[in-house]
């Protein structure tokens, strides 16, 4: 079983400062939805890599996320 930490960031000030607010999500209980994001960090903080969907249902998956790490 994989255990992590579960944060909330409810005014959505990260996916701001991002730029990943999707704009068809912008009232309501769904305000503040990103874009399906995958940011791959190195140790130092750097984002050396990142991937964005406009589509939620158009994720990268597993495999594609993969070979991007090896890739790197």
């Amino acid at each position: 079983m994989l255990q992590y930490a579960m944060l909330s960031d409810q005014p959505s000030a990260v996916i701001d400062s991002f730029e990943l607010r999707d704009p068809q999500y912008t009232e309501g209980r769904a305000a503040g939805v990103p874009y399906a994001s995958v940011f791959l960090i190195d140790k130092s903080g750097k984002i050396i890599a990142k991937t964005v969907s406009g589509d939620y249902k158009k994720r990268p998956t597993n495999e594609q996320i993969l070979a991007l790490v090896d890739s790197i």
